[in-house]
């Protein structure tokens, strides 16, 4: 019940990832019918193009039924040299049957999907040694849809090779009866003959089955919603993360601007809702650098951690309200305030000197 419901919850397409990621373990969807076809078509080809092996082995075979003096078979060995001329034989005519084989399938897996190397897919996995698993598998759904496939191709393609076996019968029955050497022509041209109707129904039960296999894969990778948002939260970062690690880069940066107000030359506060500490020393030049910047509680600390530390605190709240709109931490102030704050520069340091004298 609990599965059911899960897959009525799972309505989104996979995501980019979510297939990268199948891929990545070795899920993606193969066709075996695909891999049919493609071998039974480089059969075909092969038997086709084969004349000089075909030629070869109707001369082997005329030669050796032609004269079976040759090959005598009184001991062991006499058997053991004829099965081995003819295993030999039977291998040259047979090995381009097999490379092609295995070539077709090569390109049935190349069309189907991207050749790459998936350590994952050949490493060992336990998971596979499960009995309860295993029949599961053998007597889950899936099996069960695989099995009525199989059963229903076999079923067609026995139809249409028996159809055609009793059309070509008579065919048949005079090639067995005729010369040796024009035997191994015959049978090929039959061959090919019967395949080519195969291919045809193979490659309908190819499309269908490729799509299939594609559409299921697919509909197997399915999402649900939630799935969704925490891909694109672990994409682009869990929020309650990336707003502590503001709030702590924050948190770091105030502690840092405070550090610098003990240096400050001023502070311009409105008297408690906006403060704006500034450094300036005739010696570095230049215009005063803004230090410390804050409103509310953070001007609060500003004033209090300046006075305690002996910094002249001018309140012009005007000013310090257009400092504040207008500056930037650790850079200069604009040129329209170079006029104000030099005046109230101007007044702090005769206040020093009346002081010192």
């Amino acid at each position: 019940m609990a599965e059911g419901a899960d897959k009525e919850s799972k309505t989104e397409e996979p995501s980019e990832r979510k297939i990268f990621q199948a891929r990545e373990q070795g899920d993606e969807p193969v066709s075996q019918e695909v891999q049919i076809l493609f071998s039974l078509t480089a059969v075909t080809g092969i038997v086709a193009a084969s004349t000089v092996p075909t030629q070869r082995l109707a001369n082997v075979l005329g030669d050796t039924l032609g004269s079976a003096d040759k090959w005598p078979l009184a001991t062991d060995a006499d058997f053991l040299s004829l099965l081995f001329f003819a295993g030999r034989e039977v291998m040259g005519f047979l090995a381009p049957l097999v490379l092609a084989i295995a070539l077709a399938g090569f390109a049935a897996a190349a069309l189907q999907n991207p050749i790459t190397l998936r350590p994952k897919r050949i490493a060992p996995n336990l998971d596979r040694l499960s009995l309860a698993k295993g029949l599961g598998r053998l007597f889950g759904m899936q099996s069960l849809i695989l099995l009525a496939k199989t059963t229903a191709k076999l079923v067609l393609i026995a139809t249409v090779v028996s159809l055609l076996f009793v059309r070509s019968l008579g065919r048949l029955l005079d090639a067995m009866m005729t010369d040796v050497h024009l035997l191994p022509d015959q049978l090929r041209s039959y061959l090919i003959g019967l395949l080519i109707p195969v291919i045809l129904v193979s490659a309908v039960i190819a499309a269908g089955d490729y799509g299939w296999t594609r559409f299921k894969w697919r509909n197997s990778l399915r999402m649900t919603r939630q799935e969704i948002k925490d891909e694109m939260k672990q994409a682009d970062g869990d929020p309650a993360v990336k707003a502590r690690v503001a709030a702590v880069s924050r948190e770091r940066s105030r502690k840092r601007m405070m550090a610098a107000v003990p240096k400050a030359t001023l502070v311009v506060v409105n008297p408690t809702h906006y403060a704006v500490a500034m450094r300036y020393k005739r010696s570095e030049g230049g215009a005063p650098i803004v230090v410390a910047r804050g409103i509310d509680e953070i001007a609060l600390e500003i004033r209090t951690l300046a006075e305690r530390h002996n910094v002249e605190v001018v309140e012009d709240p005007p000013l310090a309200r257009a400092l504040y709109d207008n500056t930037r931490l650790d850079q200069a102030i604009p040129v329209e305030f170079y006029t104000a704050v030099a005046r109230l520069l101007t007044v702090i340091y005769r206040t020093q000197q009346h002081k010192k004298n």
